[in-house]
């Protein structure tokens, strides 16, 4: 199992919908196509580690969470983003976590995520960056965070295909809160 040490620009919208709430945690100074689950394999999982402390800096104490959304970067090789590249068949899944990073012990595999007949969000996406600089991921049902612990987000794209065109995403360095796995055969 590979690890990396990054964290996605993630905003999570959060709060009731008539409130619009946005936070965003992190720049976005660099990029990957790791996470927030690779493009460039035909199979893949992430996970992220959001902190309490980073979702209280961005001022989210507590509350449901309704979606997020991953800025998407530049190609670091040909430049450019992706136009209208389509991932089938992912899925996002959210837990509470009280660890604060991910070590040898507590880095899980991605399939012993708990709930995982319960994403809070399935489907297919389209990667249309003319005029856009997010991919946003509404969820089907609303995760209520307690303020209390870490946030852990869990990616699985199980697209099977992959052609080059494909995202690049926004990060900002930070140590043990992504661990991944991919590559050509369904990941277990």
């Amino acid at each position: 199992m590979n690890k990396i040490i990054l964290i996605c620009s993630l905003v999570m919208v959060c709060g009731m919908i008539i409130a619009n709430n946005v936070y965003t945690i992190g720049t976005g100074t660099q990029t990957t196509a790791i996470a927030p689950f690779t493009t460039n394999a035909n199979y893949s999982w992430c996970k992220m580690l959001y902190t309490k402390a980073e979702l209280n800096a961005a001022g989210f104490y507590g509350g449901y969470i309704h979606g997020i959304a991953f800025q998407i970067g530049e190609d670091r090789i040909v430049g450019g983003k992706p136009v209208n590249y389509i991932v089938n068949n992912v899925k996002f899944y959210i837990r509470s976590k009280s660890i604060t990073s991910y070590g040898s012990s507590n880095n899980e595999d991605g399939l012993l995520f708990p709930s995982l007949s319960n994403p809070v969000f399935s489907g297919n996406l389209v990667f249309n960056s003319l005029g856009s600089e997010w991919i946003e991921i509404g969820f089907s049902t609303p995760f209520n965070w307690n303020g209390q612990s870490s946030i852990e987000i869990l990616s699985k794209c199980d697209d099977g295909s992959w052609y080059y065109g494909y995202p690049y995403f926004c990060y900002t360095s930070a140590s043990n809160c992504c661990v991944y796995k991919n590559g050509s055969s369904v990941l277990c």
